[in-house]
This record gives structure tokens, C-alpha cells and sequence, in this order.
């Protein structure tokens, strides 16, 4: 089974009614330090969204 690509979950989820806040990510499983700051980044805008609404 292969895995899907990011781009189709987000518009499987956006179909089910899902809000997408930030387009997927796609990195190396050992990243380097670039993609690792990548991932800090893409997790800032919906956690600065959950913040916002406590």
C-alpha cells in the first residue's frame, strides 16, 4: 500500500468539511537542520490558532 501524497488529504479532508490552515508538508524522515526549522515554522499557525481561542 502505497502512502498518499499530502496534497490528496488535504482535499479529502476539505471535502469532509475539514479547515485547512497551512498546506502539507512534506520533508525527509532524518532532516537536516533547514527542514527541521521547516517543521517548527509550519507548526506555529495553528498553534497560534488554538492559543488564540483560549
Amino acid at each position: 500500500m502505497n502512502p498518499m501524497p499530502v496534497k490528496n488529504d488535504s482535499e479529502r479532508l476539505e471535502k469532509t468539511g475539514f479547515g485547512i490552515v497551512a498546506p502539507g508538508l512534506k520533508a525527509l524522515w532524518n532532516p537536516d537542520d533547514e527542514n527541521k526549522a521547516r517543521r517548527v515554522d509550519f507548526g506555529k499557525k495553528p498553534a497560534g490558532l488554538i492559543m488564540s481561542r483560549r
